[in-house]
C-alpha cells in the first residue's frame, strides 16, 4: 500500500483518532525495523559461520576469503535496503493507515477513512450538519478502538528472534573458541596468519633393546636394526586423525596408510638390506615433527653348531656328535655345546628354555666336521640332559646390536621307560585249574636297552603285604628269533610250569575254591631301575575249582564253540553259494557279470569274515584244550602234555599265537582219537579247528583275493574255482567238527554218570563200613 504523504495533514477534529492512528503507524514502523533487523542479522551470521567452516575445513585460498570478506560486506547493505530502508519509504499515509484499522473493524463501515479524507480536502461540499455528524461518531469510536489484530506481529518478531539468536550463537562460539575466532578475522585481511595445527604425528619404531638400538634426536629417530630384520612402523594421531596418511620413503613411493581400530597407523618394513629415512604426513601435519633414519647393519650370529653327545654307559649307545641341528638324547647323557660366532669376538650367552636360564660361554673347542681335520677354537659349555630344553644363543657386538633371530635348537631327552611285561601263556586272563593241574606260565618283556632279571609273585586274596618275587627262567632272544615289527631293542621271554599247589604254602596250602592272582616282573638294567620298582604284567587270575565246576565250564565254552561254528557254517555256506554264483556268471553267455570288480570285492570281504571266525573257532579251541590238559584230568594224557608243554616253551616266537606247536599236538595225538580219552577227543577238536583255520578259510581268503586282484576273466575264473573248491572242503570239515562236538557231549554225560555211579559206590561203602563197626 504505497501512498503519498504530501496532504497528510494531522486530523484537528478528531484529536482521539489521530492518537490511534500515529500509535498503529509507530507500530507499524516498528514491526518493519524487528523484521529488517532480525533478516540481516540472521544472512549475516550464516555467512559468517559457513565462511569459517570453509576457511576451517577446507583451507580456502586468499581469493576464496577476500571473496567471502566481500560477500559480508555487500549482503548486509543488501538486506538492508531490501527489508528495511525500502518497507520504511512506503508505509501508508493516515488514510491507509485508517483503512487498516478498518480491516480489523468491518462494522465502522469505513467510517474512520471517511472521517480522515472529510478532514484533509481544502473544500467539502454538503451538509456542514452530515459532516459534522461523521466526525464527531468517528471521534466517539475512537475512543475504543482497540490495535490488537490489526497487524500480524508474529512474522517479525520471529524474524528478530531468528536474528538474535544467530548473534548469540556467534557470540557463543566466539567466546568458548576465541583462537579460532581470532584466526579467522585476521586471515580475512592478513594471508600470513595460519590456522592453529589440528592434526599432530609422532613417528615410533617399536622394537625392543635386544633387536635394535633406538634413539631420538630434535624429533628425528635414529635406529640401528640388523641387516634382513622387519622394522615395525608406528604412527599416533592426536587431535584431528585423518583417515589415512602418507609414510614416504626417500628413494621410493609413498605408502597409503589407514587407520586401524584404535586409531594408530602401522606397517611393516620387510627384510630391510640398506640405510632407509622416511616421514610421515597426514592431515594438516607435514611430518616435520615424524621422521626417522634406520641404518641398516651386519648383525652378529652363529656359524657353526656342535653338541658332542655321551649316552650313559649302561645303555650301550656309543659317543656321537650332532652338527647345526635338533638332537634327541637318552635321559643321563653329558653334553658339550659349542658354537662358532661371527663375528668371533662376539658377546655370546645361551638361554636355556623352559627354565629361561642364561649361561655364559666359555672357551671350548669346536669339533672337526671332517676326520683328520683339526678341532676349530669355539665358546661352549656342558651340561647333564636330565629333561628336553631349548637352546637359544644370544649375540652383541661391539655396537650393542644383537643377532635378530637368534633361532632355536632342541635337545629332545627321552626317558629310559621301564620294560613292558605281558603274560601270553595262558591266553586268558582268567585261569580255571584242579588242586593237582600245572599253570604254563610263559611271559614276554621288551625294553629299549636291557632287562636285568625276571620274575614271577602270586598272591591271594587277603594278602596285605607285596608278595615277595620268586625266580623264573629267561632270556634274551636272538635277532634271528625276533618278529619283524618289534621296535624295541631288548626282547626277553621267560617261562615256567607251575604245579597249583606251590601256589600255597604251608600255613594256607592250595584247596578248591582258592582264588591267586599272578604277576610277572621284569627289571631294567638302568642305574636306580631297582629303586623305582618293577614293571608288572597284566594279572592272571587263577582259581582253583572242583572237578564238577571245572568240567561244567568246560562243557560251557565248548557249547559256546559249538554256536559259534554254527554261525561259521551259515556263513561260510551263504558265501559259498555266491561264489558259484559268479562262477556260473562267468561260465554264461555275459561274463562280464561275474567278473564285476563289486561283486569280486564283496565276496573277498565275505571271505575275510570267514577267515576271523575260523581262526577265533580254533584259537577258543586251543585254549580250552590247554587250560583242560593242564588241569591234569586225564593221567594217561600226561605224555601228550609234556609234548605239548615242550613245544609251547621252545616255540621261537616272541608274542603271536604258536600255530605249529598246537598242530603238532593235534596230529600227534592221531592214535588218541579213537579212544575215549580226554586228550584223544580234545586232540580231535583242535587239528579240526586248525585244519579249518589254516588249510580251507585262509586258503579260501588267498583265493577269492586273488580273484579280486585279476583283470584276466581266465584267471577269475581259475581263482573263482579254488575258492569254490575250498569252501566245500571247509564246510565238510565244518560239519565234521560239528559232529564232534555232539561225540564230546555223549563223551561228557558218559564221564557224568560214571563219576556219579563211583561216587554212590564210594558212599555206600561209606554207610556199609559204618553199620559193621556199630555192630
Amino acid at each position: 500500500m504505497e501512498t503519498s504523504r504530501a496532504d497528510d495533514r494531522p486530523l484537528q477534529r478528531t484529536p482521539t483518532l489521530e492518537r490511534v492512528l500515529e500509535r498503529l503507524s509507530a507500530k507499524l514502523t516498528r514491526q518493519i525495523w524487528l523484521f529488517g533487523l532480525g533478516t540481516l542479522l540472521a544472512w549475516l551470521s550464516a555467512w559468517l559461520l559457513f565462511a569459517f567452516l570453509a576457511d576451517y575445513g577446507l583451507r580456502v585460498p586468499q581469493g576464496v576469503r577476500v571473496l567471502h570478506t566481500l560477500v559480508a560486506v555487500v549482503l548486509p547493505c543488501w538486506c538492508a535496503w531490501r527489508y528495511l530502508l525500502r518497507p520504511l519509504g512506503r508505509r501508508p499515509d493516515r488514510a491507509s493507515t485508517a483503512v487498516l484499522l478498518e480491516r480489523a473493524r468491518p462494522q465502522t463501515s469505513d467510517l474512520f477513512v471517511s472521517a480522515v479524507q472529510l478532514q484533509q480536502r481544502e473544500r467539502v461540499e454538503g451538509a456542514r450538519e452530515l459532516i459534522d455528524d461523521v466526525l464527531r461518531e468517528a471521534e466517539r469510536q475512537a475512543h475504543g478502538a482497540q490495535l490488537q489484530g490489526v497487524l500480524d506481529e508474529s512474522p517479525a518478531r520471529k524474524r528478530a528472534a531468528l536474528g538474535g539468536g544467530s548473534v548469540a550463537l556467534l557470540a557463543g562460539l566466539s567466546l568458548a573458541f576465541p583462537e579460532l575466532a581470532r584466526t579467522f578475522v585476521l586471515r580475512a585481511f592478513d594471508p600470513s596468519v595460519r590456522w592453529p595445527q589440528r592434526t599432530h604425528l609422532t613417528l615410533e619404531i617399536p622394537l625392543g633393546a635386544e633387536k635394535a638400538a633406538v634413539e631420538s634426536k630434535d624429533g628425528e629417530l635414529f635406529v640401528r636394526v640388523a641387516r634382513g630384520s622387519d622394522v615395525p612402523i608406528l604412527v599416533r594421531a592426536s587431535g584431528l586423525a585423518p583417515d589415512e596418511i602418507q609414510l614416504q620413503l626417500r628413494g621410493a613411493d609413498a605408502l597409503s596408510i589407514t587407520a586401524s581400530s584404535d586409531d594408530t597407523y602401522r606397517t611393516l618394513l620387510r627384510s630391510l638390506q640398506q640405510d632407509v629415512e622416511l616421514r610421515a604426513s597426514g592431515g594438516d601435519d607435514d611430518g616435520s615433527n615424524a621422521r626417522a633414519r634406520i641404518q641398516v647393519l651386519s648383525p652378529p650370529d652363529v656359524s657353526g653348531l656342535a653338541m658332542s653327545i655321551e649316552p650313559p654307559a649302561y645303555s650301550g649307545l656309543p659317543a656321537r656328535v650332532e652338527f647345526d641341528r635338533d638332537v634327541e638324547v637318552l635321559a643321563g647323557s653329558r653334553l658339550q655345546v659349542s658354537v662358532l660366532t661371527q663375528p668371533a669376538e662376539a658377546r655370546a650367552q645361551a638361554r636355556l628354555l623352559p627354565e629361561d636360564r642364561l649361561v655364559e660361554l666359555g672357551p671350548l673347542a669346536f669339533p672337526a666336521r671332517e676326520a683328520g681335520a683339526e678341532p676349530l677354537p669355539g665358546r661352549g659349555f656342558e651340561l647333564l640332559a636330565l629333561e628336553s630344553l631349548r637352546l637359544r644363543f644370544e649375540l652383541q657386538d661391539e655396537h650393542g646390536l644383537k643377532n635378530p633371530d637368534p633361532g632355536l635348537f632342541g635337545v629332545r631327552v627321552f626317558a629310559d621307560e621301564k620294560p613292558q611285561v605281558s603274560i601270553y601263556s595262558p591266553a586268558r586272563a582268567e585261569f580255571d585249574t584242579l588242586v593237582g593241574g600245572w599253570i604254563p606260565l610263559r611271559a614276554r618283556a621288551s625294553d629299549d636297552f636291557g632287562i636285568a632279571a625276571m620274575q614271577w609273585s602270586v598272591r591271594s586274596p587277603g594278602d596285605e603285604s607285596a608278595p615277595p618275587p620268586r625266580e623264573i627262567e629267561w632270556r634274551v632272544i636272538a635277532d634271528g628269533e625276533r618278529e619283524s615289527d618289534e621296535t624295541r631293542a631288548v626282547v626277553a621271554l621267560a617261562g615256567a610250569r607251575l604245579e597249583v599247589t606251590a601256589l600255597g604254602d604251608a600255613a594256607r596250602p592250595v584247596v578248591e575254591g582258592a582264588q591267586y592272582t599272578l604277576e610277572v616282573l621284569a627289571n631294567d638294567n638302568r642305574p636306580g631301575a631297582a629303586e623305582a620298582g618293577a614293571a608288572r604284567s597284566a594279572a592272571l587270575h587263577v582259581r582253583v575249582v572242583s572237578t564238577e565246576e571245572f568240567l561244567r565250564r568246560t562243557q560251557d565254552r565248548l557249547a559256546r564253540v559249538r554256536l559259534s561254528v554254527g554261525e561259521l557254517e551259515s556263513l561260510a555256506r551263504d558265501k559259498g553259494r555266491r561264489a558259484r554264483e559268479l562262477v556260473a556268471s562267468l561260465e554264461s553267455d555275459a561274463p562280464e557279470r561275474g567278473a564285476a570288480a563289486s561283486e569280486l570285492a564283496a565276496l573277498h570281504s565275505g571271505a575275510r569274515r570267514v577267515e576271523g571266525d575260523a581262526q577265533a573257532i580254533a584259537r577258543e579251541l586251543c585254549s580250552i584244550a590247554e587250560a583242560v590238559l593242564y588241569a591234569r584230568l586225564d593221567e594217561e594224557a600226561d605224555s601228550a602234555l609234556m609234548a605239548l608243554d615242550t613245544a609251547l616253551s621252545t616255540a621261537p616266537r616272541s608274542g603271536s599265537f604258536p600255530w605249529d606247536a598246537w598242530r603238532g599236538f593235534g596230529r600227534g595225538s592221531e592214535s588218541g582219537r579213537g579212544r575215549a580219552t580226554l586228550a584223544g577227543q580234545l586232540a580231535g577238536l583242535v587239528d579240526l579247528g586248525l585244519t579249518i583255520d589254516l588249510d580251507d578259510a585262509r586258503a579260501a581268503a588267498k583265493a577269492a583275493e586273488r580273484a579280486a586282484q585279476s583283470v584276466d576273466i581266465g584267471e577269475i575264473h581259475a581263482a573263482l574255482g579254488e575258492h569254490v573248491r575250498l569252501a566245500e572242503q571247509l564246510d565238510g570239515h565244518v560239519q565234521d567238527l560239528l559232529a564232534r562236538l555232539a561225540e564230546w557231549d555223549n563223551f561228557q554225560s558218559i564221564l557224568s554218570l560214571t563219576k556219579d555211579i563211583l561216587n554212590r559206590q564210594k558212599a555206600l561203602r561209606e554207610r556199609a563200613k559204618a553199620a559193621l563197626g556199630g555192630k
